[in-house]
């Protein structure tokens, strides 16, 4: 043995592989083991490439220990006892000395002894194999997992990248069908608006309601913008309006008295009991001939009652005056865009009071209603705000 190591060493060159089996063995384990540590670093030295078959657990040692050397090891069956002549790197192997022995039939006791000398002669360099065996095991088993893992993730992308495109896809789709549907509504809607407001204007009786109207005409109004792209309107007339003047409200088909002029030249005008901010090119001058007639009996005015007070004071009202007097209020609030007012029903009875709280629950237009607070009249007041 030692004289085909001789040998070798002599014609060794860079380029050579080294097949050693059981390096140093035939002689004391230990210096046999300290033997082969020193050839294998001397073949390391010169960076030649080598491999050998050992059971020195020094050698084992040396191995994890190297940076230039890497254990490896034949799995072998320890429940049937037979090799499976699968190459594992990474791990050395162990001799299985004692397993087989007991396989083999011999004795108990005496591989009993042999297991209490082992103890007392390489216990912490088998921990250490043992150790370090179990944890390359448990590592080989995660790479496994990983990798299933990741085989998961990129099936569960591919997966998810699909649904998401689909669902663009219907996004867009559903987007455009929405938008089709709105202007089919809108032009339906305004159709029918411009022919309900036709007939209540034929009407013309007692009962009609001129804020009614007129809030109506606004909503078609502002119908026609999300249509139409905004145009700047050029004055009627070049005659300057002052306060006081009777005027013509084309966008409501209305007539109305200026009742202020603001700096930047927008005018607030009456009518009736309503007060609006309009431009000019909304306006246009009147004869007071030309003006149509109202009957008294309907409480529409033409430059009285100017703007809207944002209190409403029910006290000592019937039930129908109060009723008739709410809706009333709540209906001019929304013609003239007021968000926000107080209902003084008073505490008394409390039949008011819950006609009040009645009617806001079942009005759609009504945004939220509550009592009054420590500062605001408490349950004597209905603070209402508006949509």
């Amino acid at each position: 043995h030692m004289n085909n190591i001789k040998d070798i060493i002599v014609v060794l060159t860079s380029k050579s592989l080294v097949l050693f089996d059981e390096i140093g063995s035939g002689t004391d384990p230990v210096e046999g083991a300290s033997l082969a540590k020193a050839i294998l670093k001397y073949l390391i030295k010169h960076k030649v490439s080598f491999i050998t078959t050992t059971h020195y657990s020094d050698l084992k040692s040396f191995a994890f220990d190297n940076p230039y050397v890497i254990n490896a090891s034949m799995v072998f069956d320890q429940n049937t006892l037979s090799p499976t002549y699968v190459l594992k790197l990474g791990i050395s192997g162990s001799s299985n000395a004692f397993n087989i022995a007991k396989k083999l039939g011999l004795k108990a006791e005496i591989i009993q002894d042999a297991s209490h000398l082992l103890v007392s002669s390489d216990t912490d360099v088998r921990k250490l194999i043992n150790k370090l065996e179990d944890l390359t095991k448990e590592l080989d088993q995660k790479i496994v997992d990983t990798t299933l893992l990741e085989h998961k993730y990129n099936n569960l992308v591919d997966e998810y990248t699909t649904k998401l495109k689909d669902i663009e896809k219907n996004r867009i789709a559903i987007k455009r069908k929405a938008e089709l549907e709105a202007k089919e509504f809108l032009a339906k809607t305004k159709s029918e608006a411009l022919k309900l407001l036709e007939d209540a204007k034929k009407l013309k009786t007692s009962d009609t309601k001129l804020h009614e109207i007129i809030d109506l005409k606004h909503q078609i109004n502002e119908l026609n913008t999300i249509d139409m792209p905004q145009v700047e309107k050029k004055p009627i007339n070049d005659i300057p309006f002052v306060v006081g003047d009777d005027v013509y409200l084309s966008s409501y088909d209305q007539y109305g008295t200026i009742v202020a002029i603001s700096k930047d030249n927008r005018f607030k005008v009456a009518i009736g009991n309503i007060s609006l901010t309009l431009d000019q090119s909304d306006l246009a001058h009147v004869n007071k001939k030309t003006l149509p007639k109202t009957k008294t009996s309907n409480a529409i005015y033409t430059t009285s009652k100017v703007g809207m007070s944002l209190t409403l004071d029910l006290r000592g009202k019937r039930y129908e005056e109060a009723k008739d007097l709410l809706d009333k209020y709540i209906d001019d609030l929304l013609v003239t865009n007021l968000k926000q007012a107080t209902i003084i029903h008073g505490y008394g009875t409390g039949v008011i009071r819950e006609l009040v709280q009645s009617y806001l629950k079942n009005n759609q237009n009504v945004a939220s209603y509550r009592y009054g607070g420590e500062n605001e009249g408490g349950f004597g007041v209905t603070i209402v705000t508006l949509k």
